[in-house]
């Protein structure tokens, strides 16, 4: 591959540049390339036993109280919260439909006195 040199650029002194040549000396400013690296592959040492257990940075019953201790205790609080709110609501539920199956039986189970029933009938003849 051939490669050309371009030519460098003429410089002009700010007094003497209209905005005219300023763009012009923009336009044909020359593009500053820059070398690729060739990618080299590096191979790792391989550890003679990679399945050797390492050792542990913290011990695994410890407890240390960290922010994300903290995001937890909120979920978890806001879930009960939300756990007691339903059976809350489930509860307030269960008793409007007991009053509600309570003044039904009432209705079904009414008897009219005799005093209304001799007046019904005696509306009915008429």
């Amino acid at each position: 591959m051939a490669t050309t040199k371009k030519k460098p650029a003429t410089k002009t002194t700010a007094a003497k540049a209209t905005p005219k040549a300023k763009l012009v000396a923009t336009k044909t400013a020359p593009r500053k390339t820059t070398a690729k690296k060739a990618a080299t592959n590096k191979t790792q040492a391989v550890a003679a036993n990679p399945f050797r257990p390492t050792k542990e940075q913290t011990p695994f019953l410890s407890f240390t109280f960290t922010t994300q201790s903290l995001y937890w205790l909120i979920l978890s609080a806001l879930v009960l919260a939300l756990g007691a709110w339903v059976m809350y609501l489930n509860v307030k539920i269960q008793d409007i439909y007991d009053q509600v199956e309570i003044n039904t039986q009432l209705s079904e189970s009414y008897v009219k006195p005799m005093a209304e029933k001799a007046k019904a009938a005696t509306q009915a003849a008429q």
